[in-house]
């Protein structure tokens, strides 16, 4: 009886430490599951993170190829706007050339114009008091109408009604 209690015995151990086996065994499963479903919700977390990421990166690829064309876009608008303003500034220096010569013609023939007024005024005052002396001489009765038959009527008319002159004979 005894090698049955001793087999006995050991066959309790022996189920003793295959239960505490199993149990041990059990417990690493458990904690297996346990961190395989918190990495599993880390993994899922991630992955929807990754996901939003490159949904926000498709977005953001999306709105920078859109500002990509539209700086071209301005680019050129601007280069269009560059050429015109060359054209117009130009034309501006052009205009101010051409204003520069027009106002250079005016003053030359404003200066011919005072100095035909100069002379003008000059002429005039000569011929004015060329005509006051004739007026004056005209007025004046002349010393030939001392000696003209004043019975004449185109001597009467110049010379008016005048005593001749008795000559000494």
């Amino acid at each position: 009886m005894k090698p049955i209690v001793v087999l006995m015995s050991i066959a309790g151990i022996g189920i003793m430490a295959s239960l505490v086996f199993i149990y041990v065994k059990h417990n690493e499963k458990v904690e297996l599951f346990e961190t395989s479903s918190i990495l599993d919700t880390k993994h899922q977390a991630m992955r929807f993170e990754i996901n939003e990421q490159m949904a926000d990166i498709a977005v953001m690829q999306d709105d920078m190829e859109i500002a990509i064309k539209q700086i071209s876009d301005l680019s050129k608008e601007l280069e269009k706007i560059r050429v015109s303003n060359k054209l117009k500034k130009d034309q501006l220096e052009a205009c101010h050339g051409e204003e520069k010569q027009r106002n250079d013609e005016i003053a030359a023939l404003e200066g011919q114009r005072k100095n035909a007024e100069e002379q003008f005024q000059k002429e005039k005052a000569a011929w004015t008091s060329e005509i006051a002396t004739l007026e004056k001489q005209l007025a004046a009765k002349s010393n030939v109408c001392k000696f003209v038959n004043a019975t004449i009527p185109e001597a009467k008319a110049l010379c008016g009604n005048v005593q001749p002159v008795v000559l000494p004979k």
